[in-house]
């Protein structure tokens, strides 16, 4: 992490993961030499994405000695996540391990249940559970002459595996010799915990695997599937091609190129009617759904990751506000008010304060901006906040 001059860090609680949205599967043609750029020279595979005051950032360190995930990956990662699905929605809750045969793997992603496929099973599952990545965000706080950063960095993998095979013996019948062989193998497959809290709440995509499965083939296709699946909201949706390349390994720095991987990976998608059409813009792909998902209703029960977002939300105002009396109220705008707005909020408010003479507190500023986003969105945050609002804007700014 770059130094900056005057910094001082602090642990910023930060959890925010979801593989749907991560490009963690590669369907390039240069594993060998991205592999050599992690061994030799620790070039992990990094993704970025700013935000107001800093950035957050996404660090996939994959098994040197098993490679990078790749597609084959991608639909046993499909096929697990498919089985937690239905245990959660049959238990109430997910459970943290289960014992899954590598049988039923194979009737759900529809292959045969024979060695070799066995063998790929078994492989992708050592990778991994030699596979981990780090994820945290880093935020910039401007004091006056110096400059102070808040972060966190955390540790995790998607899931762990121990694999059992299961021996029987019988007799050769030419020979007399007794012969044994592998009966059943089964994969004692451990979440972690994020992973375990984003099914439970309904954060990770539960996916038609018939559909996945039977109807779309390659890694690509099925990627874009997976991707488009979880924002299948509106019609259309705009993905920057930024995006798209990240998320289908792209490696062409053609726009003629890279039109045409997209529009590969689409066909089949618009020939089985999941699309319609897609239109290449200026910036990003309109992508058109023959039926788009309803959106759920209710406010889900907050898991211990979403509480610590909502708390460090609340100290990001804290720390670039510096109103400490109105913590209460900073809580129920983390609560109430998406992120992205929050922190379109605290820019505002630098800028404000960097190039006017406004001589209001920061606290006060930042109630007069928000105030006006939430009423274009129709965010009710302030109908019992006039007392709030008022106290902050008498207090001085310390």
């Amino acid at each position: 992490m770059q130094e900056i001059e005057g910094q001082k860090g602090k642990e910023l609680v930060w959890v925010d993961k979801n593989l749907e949205k991560l490009p963690i599967f590669y369907f390039g043609k240069d594993e060998k030499r991205i592999l050599h750029e992690i061994i030799e020279k620790k070039n992990l595979i990094q993704v970025k994405e700013k935000i107001a005051n800093g950035e957050k950032f996404f660090i996939l360190n994959p098994s040197a000695n098993y490679g990078l995930l790749k597609g084959f990956d991608q639909d046993i990662y499909m096929a697990v996540i498919k089985i937690f699905n239905h245990w959660a929605k049959k238990l109430g809750y997910c459970p943290e391990t289960l014992n899954i045969l590598f049988g039923e793997l194979c009737s759900i992603m529809k292959i045969t249940k024979k060695g070799k496929n066995f063998r790929d099973i078994e492989s992708s599952l050592v990778k991994f559970d030699n596979t981990s990545f780090a994820t945290g965000k880093t935020i910039y706080i401007r004091s006056g002459n110096r400059i102070d950063e808040y972060y966190n960095k955390e540790s995790c993998f998607i899931f762990r595996v121990k694999i059992e095979r299961k021996e029987s013996t019988y007799t050769d019948k030419n020979t007399g010799e007794k012969k044994t062989y592998i009966k059943k193998l089964v994969a004692a497959i451990t979440l972690d915990n994020w992973l375990k809290n984003n099914i439970e709440n309904g954060y990770t995509t539960d996916i038609d695997t018939e559909y996945y499965f039977n109807v779309i083939k390659g890694g690509r296709t099925r990627c874009l599937y997976k991707t488009l699946n979880y924002i299948r909201y509106q019609n259309p949706v705009f993905v920057p091609y930024d995006k798209l390349i990240e998320k289908l390994t792209i490696e062409s720095k053609e726009l003629f190129h890279i039109k045409r991987d997209i529009k590969r990976a689409a066909a089949s998608l618009i020939e089985s009617e999941f699309l319609t059409k897609l239109e290449f813009n200026e910036s990003n792909v309109a992508f058109y759904f023959k039926q788009v998902k309803k959106k759920k209703t209710g406010t889900p029960q907050l898991d211990e990751a979403a509480i610590n977002k909502q708390k460090a939300l609340a100290m990001d105002m804290l720390e670039a506000l510096g109103d400490i009396r109105s913590d209460k109220f900073y809580s129920k705008v983390a609560r109430l008010v998406p992120e992205n707005l929050i922190y379109k909020c605290l820019s505002l408010v630098k800028e404000v304060v960097e190039t006017s003479q406004i001589k209001k507190s920061r606290g006060a500023i930042f109630v007069d901006i928000l105030k006006k986003e939430c009423q274009q969105r129709n965010i009710k945050l302030f109908a019992q906040e006039k007392s709030t609002a008022n106290q902050m804007e008498k207090k001085p700014l310390e």
